[in-house]
């Protein structure tokens, strides 16, 4: 005889082995300015005239700004990845520029600009390829 047979039910539940967590990439800004280079005046003629006093009354001025951009900080992740840099937040302001992080961890934008100058209160916001993000007022020099 065959004695007691009894069975036993075992649930295992598999899940997929999570990726590795890479150290969180945090982006520091050391210098953020806008340097107001020059300020120039320009004649647009909206129309060719035939006679100079016609040209008088069909010109307008037009105020051309050039700056310059300077940016720098570091990132944790070293080494090759990229930096943007956003005027204003990256989902609806104007991007400044980028630039890739050294050996040592640091970064350094410089760009000259045609354009409107920031507003008085305005800050960049910096961007990597990993995530990392932060911000910093701009401090303006004219």
């Amino acid at each position: 005889a065959h004695g007691n047979v009894g069975s036993a039910t075992q649930t295992v539940t598999v899940k997929p082995a999570e990726p590795p967590v890479a150290d969180a990439d945090i982006v520091r800004v050391r210098k953020a300015e806008y340097r107001l280079l020059k300020v120039e005046r320009k004649i647009v003629y909206l129309h060719k005239a035939k006679y100079e006093r016609d040209r008088r009354r069909e010109r307008k001025y037009e105020t051309i700004i050039h700056g310059k951009w300077v940016v720098e900080g570091k990132s944790t992740v070293k080494a090759g990845q990229k930096v943007t840099v956003w005027l204003g937040d990256p989902s609806d302001g104007e991007m400044i520029g980028s630039d890739t992080v050294n050996s040592r961890g640091a970064f350094k934008l410089v760009s000259k600009v045609t354009g409107p100058m920031p507003k008085r209160h305005a800050y960049i916001t910096v961007v990597s390829e990993l995530g990392g993000k932060a911000t910093r007022r701009i401090h303006i020099i004219k």
